[in-house]
C-alpha cells in the first residue's frame, strides 16, 4: 500500500538498474510513497553497468523532483562506487567518465546524502528494475534524440562519424572492450586489453564509440590516416603529434583522442 507524501518525514530515494530497465522506490518511514521504473532505451543499454546506475539515480531524482527539492534526504544505491562519485561534500574522483561527471553536477540542484545498501537488501527496486515490458509500452517513453552527448561532431574530409564508428566495430580489440564495459567483466584480459583495464572507470561508450573520458580512442585502421593529416597541417614531431590530446586539421578540431597508451 503506497502511502500519502508528508513533507516534514525523513525521505529516502532507493535506486537500482538492470541490462534492461531502472527503477526506484520513494519512501517514508519504510513505506513506498512513489514507485518509478523504466525500460532503458537502445543506447542506454550499452551503458557500462556503474553508468546505468548512475542514470537510474539521475533520472529518479529528476522524476520525483517535486517531493526532493527543497528538502534533505537519503539516497540509497546498490553500486558502491556512487557513493564516493556522487558524494554531495567530496571533490568529485579523478577517474571518472565524462557522463558521471556530468550528472554528479546535475545532482548539485539537490540536498541529499548518499548511502550504499547490499542489493539483497533492497529486493523490492530489485524487483521493479527486472520489470518485463512489452514493445509497444508508452507509458514512459524516453526520446533517444534528447540524450546529451559529449561527441558534438563536425564532419570534415578527413574522417567521418559512420567510419570511425564501423572501423570501431571492425576492431577486434575496440569491439572486446566496448563489450567489456557493457557487462563490467574485465577477467582474462589479453595484453592488448590490458592498457584498457587499467582506466576502466574512466571508459565509455557514446554512438557506438569507445570513449575514454571525453577523448575518442580511434581504431587501429585510421589512427595513421588521422596522424598523417596533422602532422601535415601542423609538421609536429612523430611523438608530439601521437600525444596531443586534441587534433586538427586547418581550422577544424578532427577529434579528441586518446591512443591507448
Amino acid at each position: 500500500m503506497v502511502q500519502v507524501f508528508d513533507a516534514r518525514k525523513d525521505t529516502v530515494l532507493t535506486t537500482d538498474a538492470s541490462e534492461m530497465s531502472i527503477s526506484a522506490v520513494l519512501s517514508q518511514d519504510d513505506h513506498p510513497v512513489m514507485y518509478l521504473s523504466r525500460k532503458l532505451t537502445e543506447a542506454e543499454r550499452r551503458y557500462s553497468n556503474i553508468e546505468r546506475e548512475a542514470l537510474a539515480i539521475v533520472w529518479a531524482t529528476v522524476r520525483a523532483r517535486h517531493f526532493l527539492l527543497g528538502k534533505k534526504f537519503m539516497l540509497r544505491s546498490d553500486h558502491k562506487p556512487l557513493e564516493y562519485i556522487f558524494h554531495p561534500s567530496r571533490e568529485l574522483p579523478k577517474v571518472t567518465s565524462a557522463r558521471l561527471a556530468r550528472w554528479a553536477i546535475q545532482l548539485m540542484a539537490f540536498d541529499y546524502e548518499i548511502m550504499y545498501v547490499k542489493g539483497d537488501s533492497i529486493p523490492h527496486v530489485d524487483a521493479l528494475s527486472r520489470l518485463s515490458f512489452s514493445s509497444d509500452d508508452s507509458a514512459d517513453k524516453v526520446d533517444e534524440t534528447n540524450n546529451e552527448s559529449f561527441i558534438h561532431w563536425t564532419e570534415t574530409d578527413v574522417l567521418s562519424l559512420a567510419e570511425l564508428r564501423n572501423e570501431s566495430l571492425n576492431d577486434a580489440v575496440l569491439t572486446s572492450i566496448m563489450k567489456r564495459v557493457e557487462l563490467n567483466r574485465w577477467g582474462n584480459c589479453s595484453a592488448a586489453e590490458r592498457p584498457y583495464k587499467f582506466v576502466r572507470e574512466l571508459l565509455s561508450v557514446e554512438n557506438g564509440v569507445l570513449c575514454r573520458g571525453d577523448l575518442i580512442v580511434p581504431p587501429s585502421g585510421l589512427r595513421m590516416r588521422v596522424m598523417d593529416a596533422v602532422h601535415g597541417d601542423v609538421h609536429g614531431g612523430v611523438t608530439a603529434t601521437r600525444n596531443r590530446p586534441s587534433w586538427r586539421h586547418g581550422d577544424q578540431v578532427i577529434v579528441r583522442m586518446w591512443n591507448g597508451t
